[in-house]
């Protein structure tokens, strides 16, 4: 990840850990520093040169460089364990911009690992929380029939799971044959358009890149992640960060 806009106030500083989205050129024992990335919507991006997963691997430096930058936001490519250390250090290097990340950050354990650290954290997701009253009228009876059949509510991904289970049941139905095989499968589920309780699945026909909706957006608050719709206009205004 080479970029990320800037939020009013200061320049966006991006991160990625070793499972994440990108590895800056430094390498995990490398570098730690924020650089001039290239402008994005005319606004000056910055990028890490450098951190990882592991233990030690810089999120500490980072943390105080993006206050030291000013960043108005701090953009995190990776996954839970390298988000909750770095949510660690920006809390503790005093960071008060806005921190923002991708699904792989969307799992139980960033919150638990993280603690109150996480507070505030902005994410963007595929998987609806169905029981709130954002989420599509047809996600929210799918959390009802849940609860009365399993004395709590849908898990994460239960609903997108259901989705699956249906739209490739739909898919081998309309074969009309006694056996299926992927093989069998893939063509038709190319073509089909799936109203899902959690969203509308669709692919392009030629190459099967997804083409439905379903992004979703939350904020981690109370220790949960809250879920705020499927619009970018329902986040918090990013602030700026303050040294």
């Amino acid at each position: 990840m080479d970029s990320g806009e800037r939020s009013e106030g200061g320049h966006a500083a991006c991160a990625g850990d070793g499972g994440g989205v990108e590895r800056g050129t430094g390498g995990a024992a490398g570098p730690h520093r924020l650089r001039a990335g290239r402008e994005v919507r005319g606004q000056t991006a910055a990028r890490s040169d450098g951190f990882g997963d592991g233990p030690g691997l810089g999120s500490g430096p980072l943390a105080r460089e993006a206050v030291r930058a000013a960043a108005g936001a701090v953009l995190y490519g990776g996954g839970p364990t390298g988000a909750a250390r770095l949510a660690a250090a920006l809390a503790a290097a005093g960071y008060r911009g806005r921190v923002l990340a991708t699904q792989a950050v969307h799992d139980p354990r960033f919150l638990q690992e993280a603690g109150a650290s996480a507070e505030g954290w902005l994410l963007v997701s595929t998987a609806v929380d169905p029981a709130a009253a954002p989420a599509p009228p047809a996600a929210r009876a799918f959390d009802t029939a849940f609860r009365a059949r399993h004395g709590g509510p849908a898990p994460l991904y239960a609903a997108e799971g259901y989705d699956a289970v249906h739209l490739l049941a739909r898919c081998a139905r309309d074969l009309g044959r006694a056996q299926v095989g992927r093989g069998d499968l893939l063509p038709t589920l190319r073509g089909t358009t799936h109203q899902g309780v959690s969203k509308t699945y669709a692919f392009e026909r030629a190459n099967g890149t997804y083409t439905g909706d379903g992004l979703f957006f939350y904020e981690v608050a109370s220790g949960r992640f809250r879920f705020l719709g499927t619009r970018s206009t329902t986040c918090p205004r990013l602030t700026p960060a303050h040294g």
